[in-house]
């Protein structure tokens, strides 16, 4: 199993969702992670430094996030709830 990290302003920016129900969704959609990073991943980008990051969208929130295998942990960069309009 995978040990999930959260940057810096990631979590910030889950200390600051005003609504409880928005920030357990949120926290349960990214507890799925260390079961299989790559399960949620639906498309990966190569950064400046060339790491491998995956983005995944499940339960109405968007996310990005790498994994370190060889660490065993994942390192969730950004989040975002996804609304319909």
């Amino acid at each position: 199993m995978y040990r999930v990290i959260f940057a810096p302003d990631v979590a910030e920016e889950l200390a600051a969702i005003d609504s409880p129900f928005e920030r357990r969704k949120v926290l349960a959609v990214i507890q799925c992670l260390p079961l299989d990073p790559e399960a949620l991943g639906i498309a990966s980008v190569v950064d400046t430094q060339g790491a491998i990051h995956q983005i995944g969208v499940c339960g109405g929130v968007a996310f990005v996030y790498r994994a370190e295998h060889a660490a065993r942990r994942i390192v969730v960069l950004a989040i975002q709830s996804v609304v319909d309009e």
